[in-house]
């Protein structure tokens, strides 16, 4: 009977899997943090998760829009507002494009990084870490 509930219950996870959000980790030399998947659009991606400054220094979350067919990725940006927090704050946002890929399909997922906001300077970022549809 233990056996079969095992079982039963390792189903029943394996079938929920797929529509279950996940989390990607995502870091740099100036921050840490995960995104999760809330909900993917047409052409985007609601995304939330946790950040963390490791510095003091203030940093977010920038991402990228990625497509299939040689369409070069389009840059998105900041999409979630800065921390200097050395505890994980909860950060949600949008990576969406204003590009009509609902006609052609070619949206495949989104890339996400951390960056640190440097004021009257180019903000230093970590490495892209992808999130697939």
């Amino acid at each position: 009977m233990k056996t079969l509930l095992a079982g039963a219950a390792a189903s029943i996870f394996l079938l929920a899997a797929p529509t279950a959000a996940y989390a990607v980790g995502v870091s740099s030399g100036d921050g840490q943090g995960a995104q999760t998947v809330h909900d993917w659009h047409p052409c985007g991606l609601d995304t939330g998760g946790w950040l963390k400054s490791t510095d003091g220094h203030p940093v977010y979350f920038a991402g990228m829009t990625t497509w299939k067919n040689l369409i070069p990725d389009e840059n998105v940006g900041r999409y979630t507002r800065s921390t200097t927090s050395a505890d994980y704050v909860t950060r949600r946002g949008l990576i969406g494009s204003d590009r009509s890929c609902a006609s052609h399909n070619s949206f495949t997922g989104v890339k996400v990084r951390i960056c640190r906001d440097r004021p009257l300077m180019p903000d230093s970022c970590g490495s892209w870490v992808a999130i697939r549809k």
